[in-house]
């Protein structure tokens, strides 16, 4: 629970199971994420696919407007089930558990550590970033639970 995936996708219905992202937006410093947990994660040897498994996860289209969205937009909690490195990108097979209304998490961006400099939401932009957050107990404070029925 120390960390967390964040994946935000252009128009992804998140219906297949997988979904590709491009290598330049996975895991870069550019795209949100420290040097140290870029330095860790982004080479995505077998011990840290093997980790980053292991994390929570967020699966989001990006904003439907700048910096906020629609109520019915939705986004997802869930796992990653595999990685697999292609030639046209990163392919991300998951499991979703549940949906959270998406402008709950632009509400909390600031907790969630998706505010990027000066003002820049995540949510915003296709990317895939690690986060060093507990985002289960940062979605419980918050009166999300994914973890059982509300």
């Amino acid at each position: 629970t120390e960390y967390y995936n964040l994946f935000v996708i252009g128009d992804e219905s998140f219906n297949d199971g997988c979904f590709l992202i491009e290598k330049e937006r996975a895991l870069t410093i550019s795209e949100g994420i420290s040097t140290e947990i870029s330095e860790q994660f982004a080479a995505l040897t077998p011990e840290s696919i093997s980790a980053i498994k292991t994390f929570p996860s967020l699966f989001a289209s990006e904003n439907h407007q700048y910096g906020r969205t629609d109520p019915d937009q939705l986004a997802f909690f869930g796992m990653v089930t595999d990685i697999k490195i292609q030639e046209n990108g990163i392919k991300i097979y998951f499991q979703k558990f549940c949906s959270i209304p998406q402008q709950r998490l632009n509400e909390l961006m600031f907790n969630l550590a998706i505010k990027g400099k000066p003002s820049f939401n995540e949510l915003n932009r296709t990317h895939w970033a690690i986060k060093r957050i507990n985002l289960i107990e940062e979605l419980k404070m918050a009166g999300i639970s994914v973890l059982a029925p509300t």
